[in-house]
């Protein structure tokens, strides 16, 4: 056979042997991808079951997040193995607020610590430069967007739970920790997930079907005191009665310091149009504002 006739032939044998051969690749490359995957979803499945790095329940001082500290000190409603529970004192809660957390430090079994923040929402809020992040009410009409709760509380609670795991400024975490939040079964509807990848959120109570007329008696078996409703002294929030009880007979010094924020508030200019601030939905000054 002629040199020619050997290429032609070895030509047409590579040819015929190529879509074989590009077959064998992509099976090959198909079956790599699989054991990619499988080993991805087994890597996802251990990082899922691996025990958290810490438990711990965000503690208000109210009836709901009295009911989870009480269920995590007797192991009920799935509370095993809480680490801590962490109030945040920002400065504006009330006395008795600050009052029953002490006394729920020497009652339980779990650690409560008690964090102070650097500065008092009071006073920013008295601070003729302060940011008003309360949802105080716009005058004619409208609404201050409520960032209190995330600037005075949240952020703090984060920065403590990373202390606490041995984390330093800006490192990432390895792993994830579990909150665990006080809302009851009649307010299922406020039980959403962390906006933290680092945190799994968990709703002891929701899950449990514990409302919040068995937080109280929960609370009242173990022998302790209902607490108040946990809220900051001038939360625009409040209801009638609860300014009423806030007020007194208006020489107590809480009523006091509502009346210098509300008028600190409003004496402030927003969006440079002259809208006035107030505590009260009726814009007036609060010390003017008739609750009965």
């Amino acid at each position: 056979m002629s040199v020619r006739a050997r290429a032609h032939c070895a030509c047409l044998a590579l040819a015929m042997c190529l879509p074989c051969t590009c077959y064998v690749l992509a099976l090959h490359l198909l079956c790599a991808c699989l054991a990619l995957a499988i080993l991805r979803l087994c890597y996802n499945l251990l990082m899922n079951t691996k025990p958290y790095l810490t438990r711990y329940i965000t503690f208000g001082g109210g009836v709901d997040s009295t009911a989870l500290l009480v269920a995590a000190n007797l192991d009920l409603c799935n509370t095993h193995n809480v680490d801590f529970a962490i109030y945040i004192d920002c400065g504006s809660d009330h006395p008795d607020t600050i009052s029953h957390v002490q006394s729920m430090q020497k009652w339980s079994r779990i650690p409560v610590y008690i964090f102070q923040t650097p500065t008092s929402m009071i006073d920013d809020l008295l601070s003729p430069n302060g940011f008003v992040s309360i949802p105080a009410c716009l005058w004619p009409r409208g609404i201050l967007r409520r960032q209190c709760t995330n600037m005075y509380k949240i952020k703090w609670v984060h920065k403590f739970v990373r202390e606490f795991i041995g984390l330093k400024r800006y490192q990432h975490i390895k792993g994830k920790v579990q909150g665990l939040y006080g809302i009851n079964a009649d307010e299922a509807h406020r039980a959403k997930g962390s906006m933290e990848k680092w945190i799994d959120a968990d709703y002891p109570l929701v899950t449990s079907g514990i409302t919040r007329a068995d937080c109280r008696e929960l609370c009242s078996k173990s022998g302790l005191p209902i607490p108040r409703r946990s809220s900051c002294i001038c939360c625009p929030l409040h209801t009638k009665n609860e300014w009423a009880e806030l007020k007194g007979d208006g020489n107590n010094p809480q009523w006091k310091t509502i009346i210098k924020i509300d008028e600190a508030i409003r004496n402030r200019d927003f969006e440079k149009s002259g809208r006035k601030c107030f505590l009260s939905c009726r814009f007036k000054p609060i010390s003017e504002v008739n609750f009965s």
